[in-house]
């Protein structure tokens, strides 16, 4: 609320020079003169986790629905993926980190977005892959059955995406898997950590947002998840920065194209700018993903509508459920890409890490 309260002008040197408590001015001050001062009250600032009043208000994920004016995100081990799950993530940020790592000498990326996949997922040339189908929205509940999942569709959609210049976009989870934390006070019940309890390290939960993508039926309307990994699973099963950007980035490359396509993305339908591709169509005789085939595919589209295709969807079916590994693209050439990660694309998990199922 704005409040105005007159305020008599101090005189120089005098200091400040305040009514009295009746609102008349004391003995001596000049004139009153209006003066508007804007008062900041503290619920217009939330933060992720620990505030004094133990406020857990991004925890809990109620900012979807009540964003505040200004938040902090202490407590949350991957802020801007969380900024991305919630729509607040504004990717001209990634022009400008990118830009002045690469002035900086030894500077890190420091935004959403690798510097080397801005030109494919930014302004004219933008180029991504990405998945879909029924099995990417399955509930799995057990977190080693979705790690041995998920991290598998990551590692080979980005080595695919290489091969075709193209940047992979991460799949989603669904909201309604068993194994995300839960607390009954929390959006949808859903407690958005890497797993619970502090410090999270050996664990897999979700962030949440709106978003526009179709859902199931079963979940909820307009709402989708992202996973979020705890440190240990970093470590030991797979490398934070793997050249795959977040749906968002998706979402939002397909708003800069033009609203026609962001409805088809939406929709899980075709358009002008937009292909999808069944997974078992790309399959050689030994069931590998041929990237030949798809390069084909790519091409026989630029050619008929006229322009590059800025988005290629895989759609995995009953014949695919699940992503294979790619054909004629040896282990020196995988690794390169997703370094220690390589032993994930092959299948190859840490027996001796096994992340506990329990939710709580």
């Amino acid at each position: 609320p704005w409040h105005e309260l007159p305020l008599p002008l101090s005189r120089a040197g005098r200091g400040s020079v305040l009514p009295d408590r009746d609102g008349a001015a004391l003995p001596g001050a000049p004139p009153l003169a209006r003066e508007t001062i804007a008062l900041l009250t503290a619920p217009a600032l939330s933060t992720w986790h620990g505030t004094a009043t133990g406020e857990i208000a991004g925890w809990s994920g109620h900012w979807i629905k009540s964003p505040p004016m200004i938040t902090h995100f202490v407590g949350c081990l991957s802020k801007a993926e969380a900024m991305q799950s919630l729509g607040w993530w504004f990717y001209e940020a990634d022009d400008t980190s990118a830009d002045v790592a690469a002035r900086v000498r030894g500077s890190a990326p420091m935004g959403a977005i690798l510097p080397s996949l801005l030109p494919l997922v930014r302004g004219p040339g933008k180029r991504l892959l990405a998945l879909d189908g029924p099995q990417l929205h399955a509930p799995m509940h057990g977190k080693r059955a979705f790690l041995e999942w998920q991290l598998p569709q990551r590692a080979r959609l980005a080595v695919l995406a290489g091969q075709l210049g193209r940047a992979a976009v991460e799949p989603a989870v669904d909201c309604r898997a068993k194994w995300i934390p839960r607390f009954p006070k929390d959006h949808l019940g859903i407690r958005q950590t890497p797993g619970w309890p502090w410090p999270f390290d050996n664990g897999v939960g979700v962030l949440m947002g709106p978003c526009a993508a179709r859902r199931p039926e079963g979940h909820p309307e307009g709402l989708c998840c992202h996973p979020v990994f705890g440190p240990k699973i970093h470590n030991n099963w797979f490398p934070a920065r793997v050249p795959t950007v977040h749906q968002r980035v998706l979402e939002a490359a397909a708003d800069e194209v033009g609203p026609g396509t962001a409805r088809a993305l939406a929709a899980g339908d075709s358009d002008a700018h937009i292909l999808r591709i069944p997974a078992s169509a790309l399959l050689d005789a030994q069931d590998q993903l041929d990237v030949g085939k798809a390069r084909t595919r790519i091409a026989e589209a630029d050619a008929a509508a006229g322009h590059a295709t800025a988005i290629v969807v895989l759609v995995l079916d009953a014949q695919v459920p699940q992503l294979p590994v790619i054909a004629a693209v040896d282990r020196a050439a995988v690794c390169r890409v997703l370094r220690e990660g390589c032993r994930v694309y092959y299948g190859d998990f840490p027996r001796n890490h096994p992340p506990p199922d329990d939710p709580q």
